[in-house]
């Protein structure tokens, strides 16, 4: 549809009709743009309040959610070193991010790990799994 539009604005000069597909594309993204964010807004929210009931421990797991919200994927010596703490507690608090289900575990290795907000990860990829050339869509 796309290239259609374009080669009849050179053939035909239909900016009008151009510019109306265009701008529908524009509302639609937009549209599912602040969804996700509201989303993401929402889970942020969410697991901070699961995060406060962890008791003991909840202040540095609040602290590396915090940095899992910038960055979605994280390693736990980065995340030590960024936040300049010692990597035992940076150790614990990831792994009951992992056990709450709000850091997801990406390696499968048992040493260099690298983590992920999981959520996060998934309404970011929401829309874009990828399709194979042939079955594209040339509407």
């Amino acid at each position: 549809m796309y290239y259609e539009h374009l080669q009849r604005v050179r053939t035909e000069g239909a900016w009008e009709e151009w510019l109306r597909f265009f701008l529908a594309g524009i509302i639609d993204v937009a549209g599912s743009t602040a969804e996700a964010t509201r989303g993401i807004v929402a889970m942020i929210e969410r697991d901070r309040g699961r995060i406060h009931g962890f008791g003991r421990g909840a202040a540095t797991a609040l602290r590396v959610h915090d940095l899992a919200v910038k960055r979605v994927v994280v390693k736990p010596p980065t995340i030590a070193a960024q936040l300049k703490l010692s990597e035992p507690p940076v150790y614990a608090a990831v792994s009951r991010l992992e056990d709450a289900g709000i850091l997801r575990e990406v390696t499968g290795r048992a040493r260099g790990k690298t983590y992920v907000y999981g959520e996060y990860m998934d309404i970011l990829n929401e829309g874009t799994e990828a399709t194979p050339a042939g079955a594209r869509s040339r509407s």
